[in-house]
C-alpha cells in the first residue's frame, strides 16, 4: 500500500513536470516569439510556486509570446490550475537584457549592462575601438605574466553572458576563453579590446521583425588550424529563421 502510494505520488510529480516542459517547449518555439524570463533584475520571486502539500514546489518563470491571444489565455488557465501564477505583464527586462517592442518588431539589447560593466571594469572613460579584436590576432598560452585568474574568468563570463544579444562579440569571446585556466597579459589586454569596442557601440542588439516566412538559413565558417599553440580550428556558425537571427 506505501508502495503504491509512492508510485502515485511519484507520477503526479511526473505529470506535472511534462506539463511545465511541454508548456515552456511551446512558447520558447513559437513561431511568433521566444520564450523569456519574465521578471526583473530587482525582483527575482518564483513566478510558479506550489503552495499546498498536494501541489510539488516548483520556482520558474515564464514568458509567453504569440500572436493568438486566446491561446495565451488558455495556456495561463491551465497553469493557474495546477500552479500559483503571478502574472508581470510584457517583458520590459530581465537581468541585464532590455526588449522594446513595438506592433511589427522585437528588439533585445543589453545597454545598461554594458554600461555597468565599464563602470565596475574603471573603462567607463576609454577610448572606443571599431573592431572587439584586432585584425590576424593569434593568442598563445605563454608569452606573458599570469594575471588574477578570478577577476578574468569573471569578466570574460560576464562576457559570455553578452554575447547571448551581441552575436559581433562572439568569436573574440570565444578566443580569450580558450584562456580561463592560466590567463596571461597579452589575453586580458584582448579582453580588454572587446571592453573599449563595447564602449563605441552599447545599444547594438539583436532586432526580430515578422518578415512573413519562416525560412531556415545556416552560416558557418572557420579560421582552419588558426591556434599556434595545437593548430586546432575555431569554427563558427549562426542560425536564421524567417530573417531573424536565433542561434
Amino acid at each position: 500500500m506505501h508502495h503504491n502510494k509512492m508510485m502515485k505520488q511519484r507520477g503526479r510529480r511526473i505529470q506535472i513536470s511534462m506539463k511545465i516542459l511541454v508548456a515552456q517547449m511551446i512558447m520558447s518555439t513559437s513561431p511568433c516569439g521566444a520564450g523569456h524570463d519574465n521578471v526583473a533584475e530587482e525582483d527575482v520571486a518564483p513566478v510558479l510556486q506550489g503552495s499546498s502539500p498536494s501541489r510539488d514546489p516548483i520556482s520558474d518563470t515564464i514568458e509567453e509570446e504569440g500572436d493568438d491571444d486566446k491561446e495565451i489565455e488558455m495556456l495561463k488557465r491551465q497553469l493557474t490550475r495546477e500552479f500559483e501564477v503571478k502574472d508581470l505583464g510584457q517583458l520590459r527586462f530581465f537581468l541585464g537584457i532590455e526588449v522594446s517592442r513595438s506592433a511589427i518588431v522585437i528588439y533585445l539589447s543589453q545597454r545598461k549592462y554594458i554600461l555597468d560593466l565599464l563602470a565596475e571594469t574603471g573603462m567607463i572613460g576609454c577610448r572606443p575601438v571599431s573592431t572587439p579584436i584586432e585584425p590576424n590576432l593569434h593568442l598563445v598560452k605563454d608569452g606573458g605574466f599570469p594575471v588574477d585568474r578570478g577577476e578574468y574568468q569573471r569578466l570574460v563570463g560576464r562576457l559570455i553572458y553578452l554575447s547571448h544579444t551581441r552575436p559581433d562579440i562572439a568569436f573574440a569571446v570565444s578566443l580569450v576563453s580558450q584562456f580561463m585556466h592560466n590567463p596571461q597579459n597579452h589575453h586580458l589586454d584582448a579582453v580588454k579590446r572587446i571592453l573599449r569596442y563595447l564602449k563605441g557601440c552599447p545599444g547594438k542588439g539583436l532586432l526580430y521583425t515578422s518578415n512573413g516566412n519562416l525560412q531556415v538559413e545556416c552560416y558557418t565558417d572557420a579560421d582552419w588550424a588558426g591556434s599556434l599553440d595545437d593548430r586546432r580550428s575555431t569554427s563558427g556558425y549562426c542560425t536564421f529563421v524567417g530573417g531573424n537571427l536565433v542561434t
